[in-house]
């Protein structure tokens, strides 16, 4: 505010009697000088702030828009972001990235801000995002108190979690057997899928099931990887679960492997005759068995083989392995 002259002035030739003459109008009044810009921030938050709840170490897209209220044409200069820190403009505690430049904004409009390098890694906890503009204060404005706008409170729920509980340590399965894996998960959703995953150092791994409900139990019918097609047995298997979320493109949220654990191949191991036994001939003996992967299905064939010669003779053919005993 303040008082003010107002000059105007012209040379001219007078045309009658020649000569160059001179008039000027002053003119003096008061008045508050104006400004005319005007820079507004809205919508501090993240992508789909109020649809979804964050987790931590989510990587989450920061935005806001700035507005440009004024009927001229505004350069917004250097804005900046922060976390849990509403004096952000004059205080880059909880500062995101760098202070940002941005170019013009024409009167009436806005633009949006998002962006690869406006990304915040969560933490668990409650917090808020405050987004300040022309932190520099490059603009004379009808209003500096709108610069900055700050987000509601939002919770960061912990890091989800997904962990194997079958197969164990050392546990022994065998190939051709079903048996049932098993997890437990936090902070995962039901619609969540889960890739299983089969490994073994030196030979390259496969996928067991891909896309399996979230629900913490999966039927899987044993078998090893291979090996230029031949089965490779072992006592250091692993497998690997991971909690995949489709938010449009498929994200990793949380992933496990197991302790190590054995795949052997079926078979049958005889139990009777042990060692040093003497049998009689012309007297009933019971050959006990155990056997491990084998069905009712498959054909059990006992054969009697003297050390140190090639000669053998069937006792019987086509048993049921699951059987266990035979009366000889």
């Amino acid at each position: 505010a303040g008082s003010y002259l107002l000059v105007a002035g012209a040379h001219f030739t007078n045309r009658t009697g020649g000569g160059l003459e001179q008039s000027r109008v002053t003119v003096s009044f008061t008045g508050t000088k104006l400004a005319t810009k005007d820079i507004r921030v809205t919508n501090p938050g993240f992508e789909n702030m109020f649809s979804m709840t964050p987790y931590a170490g989510q990587l989450l897209n920061i935005t806001g828009t700035l507005i440009n209220s004024s009927g001229r044409e505004i350069t917004p200069g250097f804005f900046r972001v922060c976390v849990d820190n509403a004096n952000c403009a004059t205080n880059p505690t909880g500062r995101i990235g760098a202070d940002y430049y941005t170019q013009y904004i024409d009167p009436g409009m806005s633009i949006v801000l998002r962006g690869d390098s406006l990304q915040w890694v969560a933490a668990q906890g409650t917090h808020t995002i405050t987004v300040c503009a022309d932190i520099t204060n490059a603009n004379a404005e009808t209003n500096e108190t709108n610069n900055c706008a700050t987000s509601v409170p939002f919770t960061v729920a912990p890091a989800p979690t997904i962990t194997l509980t079958s197969p164990t340590a050392g546990q022994q399965l065998i190939s051709g057997l079903p048996t049932t894996l098993t997890w437990t998960s936090q902070q995962t959703l039901p619609s969540d899928q889960v890739s299983i995953e089969l490994h073994k150092p030196g030979v390259t791994g496969i996928n067991i099931k891909l896309g399996a409900p979230n629900n913490g139990v999966y039927s899987w019918t044993v078998a090893p990887l291979t090996q230029g097609g031949v089965p490779v047995y072992g006592s250091d298997y692993s497998i690997r679960l991971v909690d995949v979320r489709n938010t449009g493109v498929p994200v990793v949220i949380a992933s496990s492997t197991s302790a190590l654990f054995a795949i052997n191949p079926p078979g049958v191991t005889m139990v009777d005759p042990s060692g040093g036994v003497r049998l009689r001939e012309g007297k009933g003996f019971t050959l006990r068995w155990n056997s491990i992967g084998l069905l009712a299905t498959d054909q059990l064939n006992l054969v009697l083989r003297k050390v140190g010669e090639a000669r053998t003779d069937n006792i019987t053919t086509t048993l049921n392995p699951q059987l266990g005993s035979y009366l000889w």
